[in-house]
């Protein structure tokens, strides 16, 4: 099939147009992919669509080639088939064609898409992403386009989430590339309502998690922004990815973001309002038949990292710590470690006890009103969960309780 495939490129402009209809068509639907799958080396086969395209003046049969390429990689089957060295030759060979049509700033846009696409399904696989995240040429022309159409992204919307998608598997891994186009990335991701879309919050999450120097977050994150995730929390709008950001950028040793959290509320009830009073919650009575009941409806990730976020802005603010006495913190908290899922939000439920009842002994007087040193305790029975507990009482520089000198 390969020998015939060959022969009808090499032949008449007419048979090589009904040989690329009858690739896309196939590669349009599952049944079509997998005879692809089946009867082609998939490689060769990619590459012989590739090499058809044009590199200058591509024509509609270019783009039908390229659309052929685009349907074929992001099949997650026609992925697993290819080897790092095949897609390293793929890769190069979509990044020539990509940059040919940037030299002459090519307004098809519908194309550029498709490539970019294409070069996105590739970054899908950690192995071959690996690979691309150190491309400087890629980044050049991903940032490039992306500049492009943000000023203009409702006319471009596709492209603009595509290209919102590739810097965002771009980012997952640290890079030098990353480093060096970071500013110019957030300064054009953020326009308008950006703030908004997932997808762009979940790009940002990524840059700031990655980026090696953490002390240039307080110039590239304009005020402006944190005011908008703030406001993301208030009005339930992409909270997920809002507040682990918001978490991300006050652990930064700076102080300029946990200010402006105190400057938007002073009692953070944005914040606390996420898990504010789930303890008095009629599944977390004793006598009720399942104490997890509620629990198990709660986006704990999202809680975590709301009270992480706390943790962190309390180290600079004092008063906030004494406005906490007049709510039932501490209870959440506690009901949170006991009866949470994951091993992060307990954790962090243990570390924000630990810091409010340093801070005012008040605090840690509740604590021992709630025999929460033995709820803690059996929060953390395992190995790993009691070192967390032994570094929490080491915060509170309180007396470790006989009975876990035992259990270790």
């Amino acid at each position: 099939m390969e020998n015939f495939a060959n022969q009808l490129i090499k032949g008449k402009a007419s048979l090589k147009l009904d040989f690329i209809n009858f690739v896309l068509s196939l590669s349009e639907n599952e049944f079509g992919i997998i005879q692809i799958i089946n009867n082609f080396n998939q490689f060769e086969f990619v590459h012989l669509l590739v090499d058809m395209v044009e590199k200058k003046n591509l024509s509609s049969l270019d783009q039908k080639i390229v659309n052929a390429v685009q349907n074929l990689l992001l099949e997650e089957r026609f992925q697993n088939k290819l080897t790092c060295e095949n897609m390293s030759t793929l890769f190069d060979k979509l990044l020539l064609i990509l940059k040919e049509q940037s030299k002459l700033n090519c307004n098809n846009f519908n194309l550029i898409c498709q490539i970019f696409t294409s070069i996105y399904a590739l970054t899908s696989q950690k192995k071959f992403l690996n690979l691309i995240k150190d491309s400087d040429e890629l980044w050049n022309e991903t940032t490039k386009f992306l500049i492009l159409v943000s000023n203009q992204s409702k006319d471009h919307e596709i492209l603009y989430n595509v290209l919102i998608c590739l810097l965002n598997n771009l980012s997952a891994l640290k890079s030098k590339q990353l480093d060096s186009n970071i500013k110019k990335v957030v300064f054009n991701v953020t326009k308008g309502k950006e703030y908004q879309n997932q997808k762009v919050l979940s790009l940002i999450s990524n840059l700031i998690q990655n980026m090696s120097f953490q002390d240039q977050i307080v110039e590239i994150f304009s005020k402006n922004f944190v005011e908008n995730l703030i406001k993301n929390l208030k009005t339930n709008t992409s909270l997920s990815h809002s507040v682990k950001i918001l978490a991300l950028l006050t652990q930064n040793n700076s102080k300029n973001f946990r200010k402006e959290l105190f400057d938007f509320d002073k009692n953070l009830e944005f914040l606390y309002q996420i898990f504010k009073d789930v303890s008095l919650n009629p599944a977390a009575d004793k006598n009720h038949a399942n104490k997890n009941l509620n629990i198990k409806k709660l986006n704990e990730p999202v809680i975590s990292n709301a009270i992480l976020c706390i943790s962190n802005c309390i180290e600079s603010n004092d008063d906030i710590v004494e406005q906490m006495l007049k709510t039932n913190i501490i209870m959440d908290l506690l009901y949170l470690a006991r009866d949470g899922y994951h091993i992060d939000l307990q954790k962090n439920c243990g570390i924000l006890i630990a810091k409010l009842a340093k801070k005012d002994n008040r605090h840690l007087i509740r604590l021992r009103e709630l025999n929460g040193v033995e709820i803690l305790y059996a929060a953390f029975n395992s190995l790993s969960r009691m070192r967390c507990l032994l570094s929490f009482f080491a915060n509170l520089a309180i007396k470790i309780p006989q009975f876990f000198c035992k259990s270790i």
